[in-house]
């Protein structure tokens, strides 16, 4: 019934025969998805110009006058020539006993005029990153060779490449990652881990099928440094407007511009005084954990120590911005009115085994905090902790 349809309507009007074949002959019956698999084998035979052949096509039906229906059922790979109006067309139908009634027709694309080039790459500020994975060691060397063998062709742009590897794939356990600015790195790249050797911008590992629960932990004070932060202030605008938007709340409060701190000079910069210090930190943890969040990276857990606790209470959403920034002014602002009077000192020991040395001090020095069994901070006078630690 299909067959004769399908000569009346397409078959019999054309000059040349009309090609027609099953997928069924390829991959067996697929049931609800058989339709999709036809469309997709259209699809592929319109991009090549090539007709498939219709698999186990031995003898024909009696009941089908194929030269009558000017039908011709494919038996090997046929190139599919150019028609009359310059445009190959494939219909696909997907009429099933089971209710299914569709027809698509599918034009093949445009002829592209130019074919992309590396030089045609749009300027990219940060290095781009290429995920690749496979199911064993020997599948990812396998897969990365064949992307660095379209890299080097120069057809297509590194960033469509990228962006397709990252999120038009499955990934598999055996994995590696490569970051690069230019198809001239990621080739360097793909080198080096084809040849087995360390590269600098190549990663590899393998994932677990158990279930990873990620943290976010915010420092204190001691992790601020005179750079800390310019090159994503410059290259990420996602982490610079969230520095803007915190040096817009703390302006106003504070009096000097946390922008122009984060950038000042090594001889000029202020890093190290509490009341720049802190406020800078607190900036550098939020404007990280709106990029990381950008990049769709969520934690299961939050944790915050000392100045990280602003921070801390912002992520994980116990604190507006705003009131973040209030705390971590007048936080700040206290504390350097402290400065000079005293000092802490880091011991490994534990609160038992520190005792007898704090004996004869009591007063002036005291348990800062325990940071582990056998971690404590010591709080106080300067000159008696510098005998201590001696």
């Amino acid at each position: 019934i299909e067959t004769n349809a399908l000569g009346n309507v397409l078959g019999k009007a054309r000059q040349t025969p009309c090609f027609i074949g099953s997928v069924k002959s390829n991959i067996g019956h697929l049931e609800a998805t058989a339709g999709v698999a036809g469309l997709i084998k259209a699809a592929l035979a319109l991009k090549h110009r090539q007709i498939p052949a219709n698999l186990h096509f031995e003898t024909p039906n009696p009941q089908i006058s194929f030269a009558d229906l000017n039908l011709q059922v494919p038996t090997t790979l046929t190139p599919w020539p150019t028609p009359a109006t310059g445009t190959r067309f494939a219909s696909v139908n997907s009429f099933g006993f089971g209710g299914a009634n569709a027809n698509v027709i599918l034009e093949e694309a445009p002829a592209q005029a130019n074919q992309v080039t590396h030089a045609d790459e749009p300027a990219v500020v940060g290095p781009l990153l290429l995920p690749l994975s496979a199911r064993s060691p020997e599948a990812l060397h396998a897969v990365a060779q064949s992307y660095r063998n379209q890299v080097s062709t120069g057809n297509a742009m590194l960033i469509d490449i990228c962006y397709s590897a990252a999120l038009r794939r499955g990934h598999h356990s055996y994995r590696a990652a490569f970051a690069a600015h230019s198809p001239a790195e990621l080739t360097e790249a793909l080198d080096a881990f084809l040849a087995d050797e360390t590269h600098l911008d190549v990663a590899t590992g393998q994932a677990t099928d158990a279930p990873i629960k990620l943290s976010f932990v915010y420092a204190g004070m001691g992790t601020q440094w005179w750079a800390m932060g310019r090159q994503l202030f410059h290259e990420e605008p996602i982490f610079r407007d969230a520095i803007l938007e915190i040096d817009g709340l703390l302006h106003p409060l504070a009096g000097w511009s946390l922008v122009d701190a984060l950038l000042a000079d090594e001889a000029n910069s202020q890093i190290q005084q509490t009341r720049i210090a802190q406020p800078a930190i607190f900036a550098v943890q939020v404007g990280l954990t709106a990029l990381w969040r950008a990049w769709g990276v969520e934690p299961a857990a939050i944790v915050g120590h000392s100045v990280g606790e602003i921070a801390a209470a912002y992520a994980a959403g116990a604190l507006s911005l705003a009131d973040a920034v209030q705390v971590i002014y007048h936080r700040s602002r206290l504390q350097q009115t402290t400065a000079g009077q005293g000092t802490m000192l880091a011991v490994g020991l534990s609160e038992s085994a520190v005792a007898p040395y704090l004996a004869d001090y009591t007063d002036v020095v005291s348990i800062g905090a325990i940071n582990s069994p056998t971690s404590i901070t010591l709080a106080g006078d300067t000159a008696v902790l510098k005998t201590i630690g001696t």
